[in-house]
């Protein structure tokens, strides 16, 4: 699995990410519910959901297989940029530049 290769895990300490592993081995209707929220109506897994500090009301999907960590890092360092766009903007918002 992608998540659980060493330069994936790297990034994640590196970036201080925060994460989470919905586990269906057993019912768990909560992990259900999410995967349809997001938009998983069948509820395959696997399936990732990358929640971008500064918009997490706008996850970047990713499902199937990875067979490499790329993917997912790429994910990441997209909503890290988000996050960054979101604290400038606020930023200029709170000093009256933009």
């Amino acid at each position: 699995m992608a998540l659980n290769q060493q330069e994936t895990k790297t990034f994640v300490e590196a970036h201080g990410i925060e994460t989470l592993k919905a586990d269906r081995t057993y019912a768990a209707p909560e992990v259900d519910e999410l995967l349809r929220r997001l938009g998983n109506t069948s509820g395959s897994i696997p399936f990732y959901a990358v929640f971008p500090g500064g918009d997490p009301n706008r996850p970047i999907l990713l499902d199937g297989l990875l067979t490499s960590p790329k993917p997912i890092i790429e994910a990441m360092k997209k909503a890290l940029a988000q996050k960054d766009e979101g604290r400038r903007t606020k930023d200029e918002r709170q000093s009256g530049t933009m």
